[in-house]
């Protein structure tokens, strides 16, 4: 079974404050983000616990030979727990792109390929009142910098436009855009 459903407890309360769902080493990728610095209300959850002098607990709760399954378990799970009672950002069962960093430039035919995941997250955060800027941190860093990338190597009109073709309108702030 590849896939899994996990949460990250904080033993501080005994109660989970993230839930993800992954395969592979994904469940401590998290703690490798907060070492980095990233900024995010999980990160900076990960690190209150730390200074605290404790480890956040992992919890692996399920197991899945099919991916759709687990991203539904997620869903399921956050929308039991509340999305307002966890660091997550989305209701969970959203494929977010995730960043090559190998990737040296975007091309035109990498945006109209994402465009529709750019558009399906973008909804997401909408829908559950998360402010989808680039100025803030309450996004994946990945998918951040995924955005970046994409408005400086094709243009923020040309995300713009190839994003409002599934329905969702981008306005960068304070990109130069």
């Amino acid at each position: 079974m590849s896939y899994y459903v996990y949460e990250l407890v904080d033993p501080r309360t005994g109660d989970p404050f993230y839930i993800g769902k992954g395969k592979g080493d994904r469940i401590a990728a998290h703690e490798a983000e907060a070492r980095k610095g990233i900024h995010s209300r999980k990160c900076d959850r990960i690190r209150e616990i730390w200074a605290a002098e404790l480890k956040v607990q992992r919890r692996i709760l399920s197991r899945f030979k099919q991916e759709h399954e687990a991203y539904a378990a997620e869903k399921q799970l956050i929308e039991d727990i509340g999305l307002a009672n966890l660091t997550n950002v989305v209701p969970g069962g959203v494929y977010v792109p995730r960043v090559k960093v190998a990737e040296k430039r975007w091309s035109m035919y990498s945006l109209l390929r994402l465009a529709p995941s750019i558009a399906r997250a973008s909804r997401e955060y909408a829908k559950h009142g998360n402010l989808f800027a680039l100025g803030v941190h309450d996004i994946t860093a990945s998918f951040q910098r995924l955005i970046k990338e994409l408005v400086a190597d094709c243009g923020a009109d040309a995300v713009s436009r190839e994003v409002e073709k599934h329905g969702v309108t981008l306005k960068f702030v304070g990109m130069g855009a």
